[in-house]
């Protein structure tokens, strides 16, 4: 792939909401993106209970909401600082579009991404 991915890592500090129901695993963040941009990339937690700690990023939803893939070792709370991941889902049209990256691009543009076939259907 080779794309350099600190030019699509954004700061994210975590707001006034934490999911109750998954209080280690959503989370409201400041971010800029659009929804999905972090689909399938990295949470690496800066301060807090989980610092060091780095969790693929399932999803994120209307911008700001972050799902992890599986839940952090501690609380996350309020005010904890974490850089987020732009993820691929190993698209040839999100190489192009989000990354810039086609002349790298390495997974056929037919097959959908391992993750994505472990899953199953939605």
């Amino acid at each position: 792939c080779k794309v350099n991915i600190t030019l699509f890592t954004s700061y994210g500090k975590i707001l006034t909401a934490v999911d109750a129901a998954r209080p280690r695993e959503r989370f409201q963040i400041t971010t800029g993106q659009s929804v999905g941009y972090f689909d399938y990339g990295r949470c690496i937690w800066q301060t807090g209970n989980n610092a060091g700690v780095i969790i693929e990023i399932e999803s994120n939803e209307s911008g700001t909401w972050i799902n992890l893939n599986e839940p952090a070792p501690k609380d996350i709370v309020v005010g904890d600082i974490c850089d987020l991941e732009a993820g691929c889902d190993w698209r040839y049209a999100t190489c192009l579009v989000k990354f810039a990256n086609t002349d790298n691009f390495g997974a056929s543009p037919y097959l959908i991404g391992e993750d994505n076939y472990k899953k199953g259907p939605r």
